[in-house]
Formats: structure tokens, sequence, C-alpha cells
């Protein structure tokens, strides 16, 4: 008798340190347009789980179509009940727990374009409010590949000797201007026509001593950035009568096979060089017109003023930085670093913010999502959990797994199997991914 008195009062016990028998003081805060409905003070009870508080949300908002959300408590999205959570974080119940409410992400549908050789960077064009889209890919077979919306091959260019390391498309050309970079030390600037599906122009720029890892064009699309393993960036006109020739350059006419002419222009004249000091440039980011940023393995994350060609700004981490993207909504620069961490720097304070343990492996890049100024993808070089959603307001744990083949699960065929080296947030809801193993996927989020 006093053992099943025992086990009884054990479980009262473990029940009310779980929260299960208790009731909360909660607020809660919206985070998804058009559902503030629900916004309050309640009390609820500690054994309320995800489900129990997605139909409390969607009773309140009846006036707006069903939706499914995560909710947030302490920077954290609730993965077990509310008392459990609770408890677990030592939050006391005289204070009134704050919960903030947002959609989730749905499961996304996949294509899968795929390649010879591995995918080292990639690149989107597409405008707000525009459906369709055009992905660019650099890859180490030396070329640079254009898709369309659906990752059929629309054209193939090739140029570079080595393998190309990053590409991006110039804006404000409509995405007819292409910026690649390689290990063979150069900048080809490509002018294309995707209808016709042929290379018009292509300007080689020559100027760098060691291998071009990063490119990104600014704002205006007047010029582009390239950063390299010699410890430079480079800013370079796109503009083909603002080039002037060095001695060996030359203007020609190359005729391929199919007897299609394009313009060849070799070029060795960046406008600016900019020394970013003693350790190699992994990337760089235009943030407006005369601002751009890099970073690399000495690793700081540096400002520069591209009109007075100086460094304003160098924050000092603590890992080598491998792939940076800006939210200018919140100025904050997202760093992919080499510990698996994504860090987020505040440009308007000059200090190191969240630091998210995203991946256990190197994390290779990152992208902001443009239509939501919280949330972010990530990628990591691991064959497992390469491909990661995120909410910066819950820094620990991802919104969504389901873009990456999760530990100890069956291989699918529309994520990745090995390291991830890319990733590129669009407009039009698409998360790009591209990696080593030869594999374009692109995820379309149906809203």
């Amino acid at each position: 008798r006093v053992c099943i008195f025992h086990k009884v009062a054990t479980r009262r016990m473990m029940e009310e340190r779980k929260g299960s028998t208790r009731e909360w003081n909660v607020e809660l805060v919206c985070g998804a347009d058009g559902y503030e409905a629900a916004e309050g003070n309640f009390t609820l009870e500690g054994n309320v789980h995800r489900g129990d508080l997605n139909k409390f949300v969607n009773t309140r908002c009846s006036g707006q179509e069903p939706a499914k959300f995560d909710f947030i408590v302490a920077n954290e999205f609730l993965r077990t009940s509310l008392g459990e959570f609770v408890d677990d974080n030592d939050i006391s119940a005289e204070e009134t727990i704050q919960i903030t409410y947002v959609l989730t992400i749905p499961t996304p549908s996949t294509q899968v374009a795929n390649e010879d050789d591995w995918i080292s960077g990639l690149d989107a064009y597409g405008t707000s409010g525009f459906d369709t889209i055009t992905y660019a890919t650099s890859s180490y077979d030396k070329a640079v590949r254009i898709y369309d919306e659906n990752t059929l091959l629309l054209l193939t260019l090739t140029g570079h000797h080595a393998p190309v390391r990053d590409v991006c498309f110039v804006k404000q050309s409509d995405g007819k201007q292409i910026a690649s970079v390689s290990e063979d030390e150069s900048l080809l600037l490509w002018t294309v026509d995707k209808k016709k599906q042929k290379i018009k122009r292509r300007i080689r720029c020559m100027g760098h001593r060691a291998m071009v890892g990063s490119v990104c064009s600014s704002p205006d699309g007047n010029m582009v950035a390239t950063g390299s393993w010699d410890r430079t960036v480079k800013l370079w006109s796109t503009q083909p009568d603002d080039f002037v020739e060095e001695e060996g350059g030359e203007r020609l006419k190359k005729k391929s096979k199919s007897k299609k002419a394009f313009e060849d222009l070799r070029v060795e004249d960046p406008q600016l060089t900019l020394n970013a000091g003693n350790a190699a440039i992994n990337t760089i980011a235009w943030t407006e017109q005369f601002t751009l940023f890099s970073g690399g393995d000495d690793h700081c994350l540096k400002q520069w003023d591209v009109q007075a060609a100086t460094c304003i700004n160098t924050f000092v981490g603590s890992k080598v930085i491998n792939s940076i993207d800006f939210n200018s909504d919140q100025g904050l620069m997202a760093c992919a670093c080499f510990d698996g961490a994504v860090r987020l720097f505040d440009t308007a304070t000059n200090k190191i913010g969240v630091v998210m343990p995203c991946h256990t492996s190197p994390a290779s890049d990152v992208s902001w999502n443009p239509n939501n100024m919280f949330q972010l993808a990530t990628t990591s070089l691991s064959s497992t959990k390469n491909v990661r959603v995120w909410d910066i307001r819950s820094p620990k744990v991802p919104i969504d797994t389901s873009f990456s083949r999760e530990k100890g699960k069956t291989r699918r065929g529309d994520v990745h199997t090995d390291k991830v080296t890319c990733v590129k947030w669009c407009f039009n809801n698409t998360i790009a991914s591209g990696g080593v193993d030869g594999n374009l996927i692109v995820h379309t989020i149906n809203q």
C-alpha cells in the first residue's frame, strides 16, 4: 500500500512540475499580418500544445482563412506543452508569459536539376510581385548555367579556365548581364539573350593575383565588386564604354560553330582596389550605393566607403566568415561562420547581436527572406541537416527541418545528399540551394 501511495504521489508531483494542472497568464502577440484579432491577455492551462493554441488563434480570427501557426516563447519555438516549457526554462508562475504567434512554413514542393560537378554558387533574378524567376549557378566544371523557374536549362556559359566559384546577376539589367568569378583569377561579365539562348558579349577582367571567390553587384548595376584570396576587393565597371583597354587587350568577334558571333573583350583596369588586410576575402555584399562589406579568414567583417576608398568600420569576430547577407529592414548583417554559427551584426550600433547555433559543421551560406525580415535560410558543409530555415526570434530552434535529410533518416530524392555550398531565398517564395552532389534544388513554398 505504501508503495502504491508513493507511486501515485510521485506521478502527481511530476504532473505539478510539468505544469499540466496549472493555469498561466499569457499575452498573445501577433506576428502574422491579418491575424491581429487573437491578440490579448488570457489564462491558459499548462497542458496546452501547439495544436490547442492553433485552434484558439483561428477561432478568434474567424474572419480570416484558417492558418497554421508556430508559437515563440522566451525566444524559442514551443515544441512541448506550455507547462513543460515554462518549467524547463524556469519561468516564474507570477509573470505573464508573452507568446508570439507566426505563420508556419508549409511543406515545400521541389524541383531538381543535376549538374556534372559541384555547384559552388548561385543567384536568382526576379522582382517582387512577379512569379517568374531565373537562376544562375557556378560550377567546378568551369561553367555557368542559366535555368528558368522550372529548373530547365536555358544556357551554358563557358570561358573560365578553372572552377567557377561564384556568380551574380547584375542589378538593373533585367537579368541580361551576369558576372562570374573563378579560381583562374578572373571576372567574366556576360551579356546574354535568354530568349534566343545566346551570348551577346563577354568581358574578361583580369587584375587579381589569386583565386576570386566572391562577386556582387552594386544597387544601380553600374559596378560589380570581387573579393579574392589575394586579400583585395576590386570594383569593376559593368559598362563597356567605361573600359580602357590595356596593352594586349583585344576587342574582336568570335564565332561559334553555330556561326553566332559575340563581342569578346579583355581588360585589366579595375576602377578601384581596396586592400582588405592580412587574410583571404571569402565574401562581399553591397548594402548601399557607396557602402560595401567584406568578410574573410581574419574573422573580421569590414565596412567600406567606396567613394573614399577606405574601411570605416571593422567588426571583430571569433571565427572565419564564409558568407554574408544583409537585412536592410533591420540593419543586420548575417554572417555564416566556420564554427557552424550564424552571427548577426548590428550595423547601426556596431555590435555583435544574436549568435545562432545553426549547424554543427561549418556554415557555408546564409540568405534572408526578402518577404519577411525575421526569416533566413542557412546551409552547411554536412550531408545531413544541411539546409535549415530560421526565425531570428527563435535563434536556437529552426522553423522547419523538411528542407534537408535529418541524421538517421532515409535518404530522399528532393534533398541534398552531400555538403551544401550555397543558398538563395527569392522573392517568389522559393529557396534555391546547390552543393557538392551537383544538384540545384528549388523548394517552392506554397503559401
